[in-house]
């Protein structure tokens, strides 16, 4: 899977545990995810008290970019060791890795279902 270079950037700031701690990455990921599977977009997804303390244009750009490689992830129907083999590269810890895959895989026919529309 081949990222653009703006999506690698925001991934390592994901990877960044001392910007992006593991209650704020939980939270980011879940409203990512959320956020592809709603019907209506919703401006204050990022209102998230977990992620008050980020800058907002970090976050903005953490996002966008999460939000990029689930859709490349699904779209190109990656597996657990391609995902891992990314996330590895972008310095992704293994918890991460984990807790990344297991969200992924529980929403991951959701989004293929909204793909195929």
């Amino acid at each position: 899977m081949e990222l653009s270079e703006s999506v690698q950037k925001g991934l390592q700031l994901l990877a960044d545990q001392s910007t992006v701690n593991h209650s704020s990455f939980q939270v980011l990921l879940d409203v990512s995810f959320r956020g592809l599977l709603s019907s209506r977009a919703d401006p204050t997804v990022l209102d998230q008290p977990e992620l008050k303390h980020m800058d907002r244009i970090l976050l903005k750009q953490s996002h966008a970019a999460l939000t990029t490689f689930i859709l490349e992830a699904v779209k190109h129907n990656a597996d657990k060791s391609t995902i891992s083999s990314c996330l590895e590269e972008l310095t992704f810890s293994t918890d991460r890795i984990e807790i990344f895959f297991s969200t992924y895989q529980k929403h991951k026919k959701d989004i293929e279902h909204l793909l195929s529309r």
